[in-house]
């Protein structure tokens, strides 16, 4: 078991039935010339399914426990949940292509299972057929995600894929693959200044807010830190009476906008600010390349 890092324990969090957290995908792809679409789309399959060790935390579960959200071994991963296999009525067109990955996708994942699921779709026309994948942002970021869609694909015409996209093998292996091709392995960057000046400059624009941005972004990690804090401290273990709590959270809020006037709307906006602000900016401190 491991903790959930607060960035991605956010959208769980604040996931609800009306915004559900999760991300979805569709690539479109054309059957090889002479092959039996059945046996093909079978064996792709198998492929998807046959991961020995999935890489984390894709063969992993949330637990939820007073001390924060963790991540659990699933020991007993059902795949064929994960990975389905559907046919439009043929010859399927986009419009029922497009239903269907929208019926899939306006379904909450279930957190008693790894936050995942890949379907195969066959039936449309001129020998296409479809692959819709669903994530959860806690488990993977648009970057993430686009690495894994490349790990599905072979790097010549006649290559083949053997492994799961979302297995720890293939994972090694397109690692290595971009390593060699780009001189570096991939890693976690922080974010240049300009990026930095970028992100404040949409949101100050956005809000019409002050000329702190810079300062709030910098230190919207401990404001988050304090206030998750003061959630844990909701349980029966908290030492400090209850009356504190509501200062405390108070001060953990603030973002010090430099006013001392104090007026109740100028501080409404700035609370309302850190709420809409702190989970986007949660994925701004590390780009994955």
């Amino acid at each position: 078991m491991r903790r959930i890092e607060l960035s991605d324990a956010a959208f769980l969090l604040n996931e609800r039935r009306e915004t559900p957290m999760h991300a979805g995908g569709i690539n479109l792809f054309t059957l090889p010339e002479g092959v039996d679409e059945g046996p093909f789309l079978a064996e792709l399959g198998n492929i998807l399914s046959n991961a020995a060790e999935y890489r984390k935390p894709f063969g992993e579960y949330v637990v939820t426990k007073p001390t924060g959200l963790f991540w659990e071994l699933d020991e007993n991963i059902d795949v064929d949940y994960h990975v389905r296999h559907s046919a439009l009525p043929k010859p399927g067109r986009y419009r029922e292509l497009f239903a269907l990955a929208s019926r899939l996708h306006s379904v909450k994942l279930d957190r008693h299972r790894p936050l995942w699921e890949i379907h195969l779709i066959e039936g449309l026309q001129n020998r296409q057929f479809a692959v819709y994948n669903k994530m959860h942002h806690a488990a993977i970021d648009g970057i993430g995600a686009m690495h894994i869609t490349q790990g599905m694909l072979s790097n010549t015409k006649n290559g083949r894929v053997t492994d799961s996209p979302l297995s720890l093998k293939a994972y090694e292996a397109y690692k290595a693959y971009k390593a060699a091709k780009h001189g570096h392995n991939l890693r976690k960057v922080p974010p240049k200044e300009a990026e930095l000046r970028a992100v404040s400059e949409v949101i100050k624009q956005t809000y019409n807010s002050g000329s702190n941005l810079m300062g709030a972004l910098r230190r919207f990690s401990g404001a988050f830190l304090a206030a998750v804090a003061i959630w844990r401290c909701l349980g029966t273990t908290c030492p400090k009476p209850r009356s504190t709590r509501p200062s405390v959270a108070r001060a953990a809020l603030s973002l010090s906008p430099g006013n001392s006037s104090g007026s109740k709307p100028y501080a409404k906006r700035w609370t309302e600010l850190l709420t809409i602000s702190c989970w986007p900016c949660a994925q701004v401190p590390y780009v994955v390349i």
